[in-house]
Parts: C-alpha cells; sequence; structure tokens
C-alpha cells in the first residue's frame, strides 16, 4: 500500500468524526484529525527522541525538529493503540506495548488535533526508518530541561507537551 492510500477520519473540535479522507490528501495545520505520539524512555531513564525526517511525500510540519520518537495518524478503522503499536513497529522495529498517558483534543500548529500521548520503555533500536527519523539522540531528563530552556524551538510542540506533563 502507497504511504498516502488509506482512509483517516476527520474530525470537529469535539473529537467526533464527521468524515474521511484519503491521507495524501490530509493538510496538516488545517484538518482535524487523530494522531498518536509515543516517547521512548531508556532502561536507565534517558529520553530518546527522533529528529524528523523532511518526506516531501507526506510533508511534516516539524522536519528537522526533535520529536516524539515515534508517530502516526490514526487511520479509519483502528483504535489509537493500533496505530501506536503499528507505528513502534514501522518506525522503529518495536515489538512493545505503549503506555497511553493522555487522549485529548488540543490547539496546536494554528488547528485542533486529537491527540494520544504514549511512553514506551526500551532500548534505542540499532536501526529505525530512515523515511520517517533522521536520527534518534538521547537526552538526560535534566539535559532535556536546559535544551527546552535554551532553543525551545528546535522542539515540537508535543514533545514539549509530552516532557512538562510527564518527565517533571
Amino acid at each position: 500500500m502507497h504511504d498516502g492510500d488509506f482512509e483517516i477520519d476527520i474530525l470537529d473540535q469535539q473529537g467526533n468524526i464527521v468524515g474521511s479522507k484519503l491521507r495524501r490528501d490530509v493538510v496538516k495545520g488545517k484538518d482535524i484529525y487523530h494522531a498518536v505520539y509515543c516517547v521512548l524512555i531508556t532502561p536507565d531513564d534517558r529520553l530518546a527522541v527522533s529528529r524528523i525526517a523532511n518526506r516531501p511525500d507526506l510533508p511534516n510540519l516539524h522536519a528537522g525538529s526533535l520529536g516524539c520518537t515515534a508517530a502516526t495518524i490514526r487511520r479509519t478503522g483502528e483504535t489509537g493503540d493500533q496505530a501506536m503499536q503499528r507505528a513502534l513497529a514501522g518506525e522503529l522495529g518495536l515489538k512493545s506495548q505503549p503506555e497511553l498517558l493522555s487522549e485529548e483534543v488540543i490547539a496546536v500548529d494554528n488547528t485542533y488535533r486529537k491527540i494520544g500521548l504514549y511512553k514506551v520503555v526500551a532500548k534505542v533500536p540499532e536501526t529505525y526508518s530512515q523515511q520517517d527519523i533522521d536520527e534518534i539522540v538521547s537526552y538526560s531528563k535534566e539535559e532535556f530541561a536546559q535544551l527546552l530552556d535554551s532553543e525551545p524551538e528546535k522542539v515540537t510542540p508535543l514533545l514539549k507537551r509530552f516532557f512538562i506533563n510527564f518527565c517533571n
């Protein structure tokens, strides 16, 4: 299946399904959809985050920024947990069961989005999807807090949200 040849649900500002579109037709920053995001926490309690790759086929709003380790848009008929497991397997090669930390509709990137924030405890994979991830970078919580203080523009809004809500 080509990356954009599947349907996703389009939502209203309350998170209710109001229609669907093919992924390739979704306009990030305009359409409201359900996406899931996971941060990998290493066994020694470090955050392993991704530098988001530039994808001309399915553009990323935050290419080049540090973001959650794995992320995806939930497909029509899929649960958030299923979407997150698909992303972990496809992007990181992990068959782990992620832990859902929160699910809510938020204002982000000049629109709204229903988000599921997850974490998974695992070793940093030696190989990962070069299509989705430029590199995986590991930080202690103190190092990441310093990065947020000194260069907040390098971190995506959802990774900031994860760190502020679940790492302090």
